[in-house]
């Protein structure tokens, strides 16, 4: 009777343990990239890959913390997001891949521009995986200006395309070589990523621009390619 009690008491205790080990706590902090202030309001969702419908929600706090207790230690996804910045992940347009099963190391499997989130992580004394991030956002850039004549008369509706610089062996197959001029290096190429139009005042905005290198040039309406017939394509 008493083998058959130590049994069942050993028994259970597996089962206790086991069932501490497949539960995990995710929680961090979300910042300004730039400054490193921490951002309230920041939308997190958590999901698993082959379960995107059942995602967990939250916002960050007034110090720009999440948490999410009580998971079951798989493999999920994290997405942040906050108006202004760039998307967790935006630049390969997925989130960041990061794994809380038993034993597992934290690692996440993030795209440009956010490579340095940091991780640390901590076994609770029920053998829980607690793992705490840091995730930096980057803010977007804008860049105003206003399009001119000689004489410094305001010219409205004027096509203002911006160009992201790139190293030639980044572009995708699927970009036509006609969206994109090839740079003095000739290692790098000034690629058409959007267009806009000046208002009545000959003023441009050109919003939601990631870091990075830009060059504009100027045509007049009728979309890309319709260049000023009048001057010479000027790029800034």
């Amino acid at each position: 009777m008493r083998l058959w009690f130590l049994w069942f008491a050993l028994l259970a205790a597996g089962f206790s343990q086991a069932a501490a080990q497949s539960k995990a706590i995710l929680e961090g902090n979300v910042v300004n990239a730039i400054t490193g202030d921490p951002l309230p309001g920041a939308r997190v969702k958590l999901s698993l890959p082959a379960q995107p419908a059942d995602a967990l929600y939250t916002k960050t706090d007034a110090q720009g913390n999440f948490r999410f207790p009580n998971l079951d230690a798989d493999r999920y996804q994290l997405a942040v997001e906050r108006p202004g910045f760039l998307r967790l992940g935006e630049a390969s347009h997925r989130g960041s891949m990061v794994d809380l099963r038993s034993g597992a190391n934290p690692r996440f499997a993030t795209g440009l521009p956010n490579p340095d989130i940091k991780v640390s992580t901590t076994v609770e004394a029920d053998g829980s995986l607690h793992a705490t991030v840091t995730v930096p956002l980057t803010p977007y850039a804008a860049v105003t200006g206003t399009v001119t004549d000689p004489n410094g008369m305001a010219l409205r509706d004027v096509q203002v395309q911006v160009y992201v610089k790139r190293p030639i062996s980044k572009r995708p197959a699927t970009i036509p070589v006609s969206m994109a001029e090839v740079l003095p290096d000739g290692q790098s190429e000034a690629y058409r990523s959007t267009s806009i139009s000046t208002n009545d005042l000959g003023e441009f905005r050109a919003g939601r621009l990631p870091p990075g290198t830009y060059y504009f040039a100027v045509a007049k309406g009728g979309g890309p390619g319709a260049w000023l017939s009048t001057y010479r394509s000027t790029y800034f």
